[in-house]
């Protein structure tokens, strides 16, 4: 199963943006593709305020420093890697991703 990380934080513009997208394609893709939040940099209250808006139906995890971030090689966020069923990172897109974008790449795995 393909797996979406994406790198986040309430106080983050571009995940702002992105947020909804990423609720939506989880949503269609649920039960295909598991999603995994990591938020960085963050306080929890925020965090939980933030998913709770977007009803994000997939885990998050908190990682206060960014040590997930950085030891995927990231800097910044928003950030969203896709992995292919095998565990190979397939998509590394750094900013806010769209709901088109995530659905080409994992179209393109699913088939």
């Amino acid at each position: 199963m393909p797996v979406v990380v994406n790198i986040w934080g309430s106080w983050c513009g571009p995940c702002l943006e992105e947020a909804p997208d990423l609720a939506r394609v989880a949503r269609e893709l649920e039960g295909r593709v598991q999603f995994i939040g990591v938020d960085i940099n963050d306080l929890r209250v925020p965090a939980q305020n933030f998913i709770r808006r977007f009803g994000w139906p997939y885990p998050s995890v908190f990682d206060q420093p960014g040590a997930i971030r950085d030891a995927l090689g990231l800097v910044g966020q928003p950030h969203t890697v896709v992995f292919d069923a095998s565990g190979t990172r397939t998509l590394v897109h750094p900013g806010a991703i769209t709901a088109r974008q995530l659905r080409a790449e994992l179209r393109r795995l699913l088939r």
